[in-house]
């Protein structure tokens, strides 16, 4: 019964969470997928989860079976470390179940950046394209980048923990914050850092 109460507590912390990202969102002039991105990574810099980070959409596809997307990234050049977001945002009234296939095509559609980019993807876009300096500089230090890190924000909720991945010589390490997860880490203190998190390495 206890556990059953718990429960019910937390479901109504997270609705409330979920109804006042949904209605800043709504109160914004700019794209939703946008909004969702800046809450989400706000909260993930204010717990040192990230670092700095830039805001861009980027969407395009690069041949039939490949495409690429991302919401953001937050790179350093001094120490090599590399983050990319992709965020998936659904406008329904009540936090929705979201499919574990979708969270690996969005983690895909990240990881095609990527390894587009050290293949100089940035010569085929336009020079005031968002994402055109964070292409260039992927490809500048493609030797040097071992680990990137992507992270898929949605305001539904799914059960999936993402594995980490090895293509190319990189190793992807995949998170997902959901709602319940970006809650949690909203809190800050331990509960903001307990993620599920499958550091197994496929082939």
């Amino acid at each position: 019964m206890k556990s059953d109460f718990k429960q019910k507590i937390k479901s109504a912390f997270y609705k409330d969470f979920f109804l006042r990202t949904k209605n800043e969102i709504e109160d914004s002039d700019d794209q939703p997928n946008s909004v969702l991105t800046k809450i989400y990574t706000d909260i993930l810099y204010d717990n040192g989860t990230i670092s700095d980070y830039e805001l861009v959409h980027f969407e395009k596809e690069i041949s039939k079976n490949t495409n690429i997307k991302i919401s953001g990234y937050s790179f350093s050049e001094e120490d090599l470390r590399l983050d990319l977001f992709i965020t998936h945002y659904d406008s329904a009234n009540e936090i929705k179940k979201i499919e574990s296939k979708k969270i690996l095509q969005l983690i895909d559609l990240a990881k095609n950046f990527y390894l587009q980019s050290t293949k100089k993807l940035y010569e085929k876009m336009n020079v005031n394209e968002d994402a055109f300096d964070i292409s260039k500089s992927i490809f500048k230090n493609s030797k040097d980048i071992s680990t990137v890190r992507i992270f898929v924000l949605t305001n539904c909720e799914c059960d999936t923990t993402p594995k980490t991945t090895r293509e190319s010589g990189i190793e992807f390490q995949n998170y997902l914050f959901d709602i319940t997860r970006i809650y949690s880490s909203s809190l800050g203190g331990p509960e903001s850092t307990n993620i599920r998190i499958d550091f197994s390495i496929d082939e």
